[in-house]
């Protein structure tokens, strides 16, 4: 699951999304963000639940997700891997360069 929304006072998380290889997670005030790596895609769910949106496809292994302002940031299990770099609100991914082996 990718991720689990835990209830404000106790009983069972609620799962958000559902991929059988979550990768990293990362939320903002309305949103968490994960990569859904047995679907190669970064995906965005509201924190109240709903229908995940694919954020961006074709991302094998999205690890290390970070965020800011404006902007979600990982890495992928490519060969070599690639650190990309994608509006929040959604668009194509911008590739920076490789990562060192």
């Amino acid at each position: 699951m990718c991720p689990d929304k835990p209830p404000t006072r106790g009983g069972v998380g609620l799962p958000l999304a559902n991929d059988a290889d979550p990768g990293s997670i990362v939320l903002d005030a309305t949103n968490v963000y994960c990569g859904a790596n047995s679907q190669h895609n970064l995906m965005r769910v509201a924190k109240t639940g709903g229908m995940p949106v694919s954020l961006a496809s074709s991302q094998p292994g999205v690890f290390g997700l970070s965020i800011d302002a404006h902007n979600l940031y990982w890495a992928t299990h490519t060969n070599p891997g690639s650190v990309m770099q994608m509006p929040i609100g959604g668009g194509t991914p911008i590739p920076g360069r490789a990562a060192p082996r």
